[in-house]
């Protein structure tokens, strides 16, 4: 352990760069921004196929990301420091969700009486690292099974529905 003391000097240093790993790390170690699954999502004009990208693509992020998630987590309350790296990282997950909501609403509506504001709301909630680690690593369900689900939660819950997703408009 002193070897990881000298190099990192304080635990959110330690957990700074285990996440920077963790995000990084992977078949392609570019910014997400730079990989070809986000120019993608972002270049499809068709939202439900949007998310879809969205989901797949930051599944296999989460997978490597949401273990070191649970450990600033639960470190937060007792270091001041990790508190201040977890809130900054909730902060740019919750921006980076904004963005996305933004690309959203510039291919076709969200649904009917949803604000900006909520739909990111939404989407942060439901795109979480913890819920992925919630129902992946402590509940058992395959990748498989989240990113179907939380692809159809998605749809269903940020955009105008649509003869294309399988029901007819409502209201």
């Amino acid at each position: 352990m002193p070897t990881v003391k000298l190099a990192y000097r304080t635990k959110p240093l330690v957990l700074v760069a285990a996440w920077d790993h963790a995000v990084k790390d992977g078949p392609d170690p570019r910014p997400v921004v730079e990989q070809e699954w986000f120019r993608e999502m972002i270049s499809t004009p068709d939202p439900r196929e949007h998310l879809r990208l969205q989901v797949a693509g930051s599944r296999l992020v989460k997978s490597r990301i949401a273990p070191i998630i649970e450990v600033v987590r639960a470190a937060a309350p007792a270091d001041q420091e990790v508190d201040a790296l977890w809130e900054k990282m909730q902060a740019e997950f919750h921006d980076n969700q904004r963005h996305t909501i933004r690309a959203l609403r510039g291919k076709g509506p969200l649904r009917a009486g949803l604000s900006e504001d909520e739909a990111t709301d939404l989407l942060y909630t439901l795109n979480h690292p913890t819920l992925y680690q919630t129902l992946v690593g402590h509940l058992g369900w395959s990748a498989e099974r989240y990113e179907e689900w939380l692809t159809r939660t998605l749809i269903d819950q940020l955009l105008e529905p649509s003869v294309h997703n399988g029901r007819a408009p409502t209201g």
